[in-house]
């Protein structure tokens, strides 16, 4: 775990298969607003992204919003 906080839990996580592919995974724990706020952060992370890279911005890589533990 890098960090846990009221919105939920960030992991770092690694490919099974590929060790130079690494990332921080969020995960939400309120059942009740995950959807809402996932994807709600999922865009802005996207128009960020749209709009350049930047130093201070982590790059989106990936989103899974349809399974039981959306991330």
């Amino acid at each position: 775990p890098l960090g846990v906080g009221g919105f939920g839990e960030v992991w770092l996580a690694r490919h099974p298969k590929f060790a130079s592919l690494r990332g921080a995974v969020k995960f939400c724990h309120d059942l009740h607003t995950r959807d809402r706020d996932l994807l709600h952060e999922s865009g802005l992370i996207d128009r960020v992204m749209a709009a350049g890279r930047h130093a201070h911005v982590v790059p989106l890589l990936d989103v899974g919003l349809d399974g039981a533990a959306p991330w």
